[in-house]
């Protein structure tokens, strides 16, 4: 807007202020592309720290290399059909949740993506629209995931590739520290709080230690024989 006005500007004195007015406007420019990374920086921080206390169950989200990606309402298949959960993609893991009390949620599974694996479709052909949904496979669990719409089934499908991809490629050291998820019943002995590592494993994720096998409902209970999950539950 700046450039247009000096165009059609006739005068000198209002040339000279327009000209003054471009180089303040350069500087603010040159600032804002210097301070991006920091104020990205900051927003993920907030970010982090925001969903953690929003979150039961879930210790040491916020770290350094951490970096949150999106999140979003998906329906996930169960023996009750399609129930909603939250999502929340990070740089390193993917965890969804349901909601507990008021604005809080509770965490139902933790998934390192450096581990998953995935794919566009219902891969157990449970669904009448397979054109919306993906299916994420983690240790001994698979998840069928249902969008709103292709669109934002694609968008979820390229952001978990991409944040695999990194993660994949990236120094084992140099990935986030591990996080803590401790399922929701208070009567669970202390020896039960799990800790998830994103690094645990080159190749796949550990059975037993990624994706703990607790029901769904309110006050979530760990499953008698971790062999008889449903791996579409």
């Amino acid at each position: 807007m700046v450039a247009a006005l000096l165009e059609e500007g006739t005068d000198t004195a209002g040339a000279s202020q327009l000209s003054n007015s471009r180089v303040a406007l350069e500087k603010v420019a040159s600032f804002n592309s210097e301070t991006e990374a920091t104020r990205d920086g900051l927003a993920n921080f907030v970010k982090l720290v925001e969903l953690e206390k929003e979150m039961n169950g879930i210790d040491n989200l916020v770290q350094p290399n951490r970096k949150f990606v999106r999140e979003g309402w998906l329906c996930r298949w169960s023996k009750k059909g399609f129930v909603p959960r939250l999502f929340v993609l990070f740089s390193d893991s993917l965890i969804y949740a349901y909601r507990s009390h008021g604005n809080r949620f509770t965490i139902n599974g933790f998934l390192p993506v450096r581990a998953m694996l995935f794919e566009d479709g219902d891969a157990y052909h449970v669904t009448n629209d397979p054109t919306i949904c993906l299916t994420i496979y983690g240790g001994n669990r698979s998840l069928v995931l249902s969008a709103n719409s292709t669109a934002t089934k694609d968008l979820w499908l390229e952001e978990i590739a991409k944040a695999s991809r990194i993660a994949k490629e990236t120094k084992i050291e140099q990935l986030p520290r591990s996080a803590s998820i401790k399922p929701a019943s208070k009567s669970l002995p202390f020896a039960l709080l799990l800790r998830f590592s994103a690094i645990s494993k080159e190749s796949f994720i550990e059975p037993y230690s990624i994706i703990w096998g607790w029901d769904e409902g309110e006050g979530g209970r760990p499953r008698e024989n971790m062999k008889k999950l449903n791996r579409r539950s």
